[in-house]
């Protein structure tokens, strides 16, 4: 991905990503992977502090694309809130993926 994507990606370490299938603006979240480093990332605040940020995140998502938004797209945006880079994973096949 690097190579492909040069510059995009040279100052991102593939320790800090998450690898999974992207939709257009979305990740299915159903099945990803990605090194330690991106969970801890992806996860790394206190629990009261981290509920909140996703509340809040959730409110601002409601507010946007309604009250029944695809869950896909709060990830997608907590990952961006966290600065873990998504990564197209062309070797991840998710069976009743159509």
């Amino acid at each position: 991905a690097a190579l492909q994507s040069r510059p995009l990606l040279e100052n991102v370490k593939k320790e800090e990503c998450f690898f999974g299938s992207i939709y257009y603006k979305t990740m299915d979240e159903r099945m990803f992977s990605g090194f330690p480093q991106s969970f801890m990332n992806f996860f790394s605040l206190k629990v009261h502090a981290f509920e909140k940020k996703m509340l809040y995140l959730d409110k601002v998502l409601e507010d946007k694309y309604g009250i029944d938004y695809e869950g896909s797209l709060f990830w997608m945006h907590w990952a961006e809130n966290t600065n873990v880079p998504l990564i197209q994973d062309l070797d991840l096949i998710i069976p009743n993926n159509k």
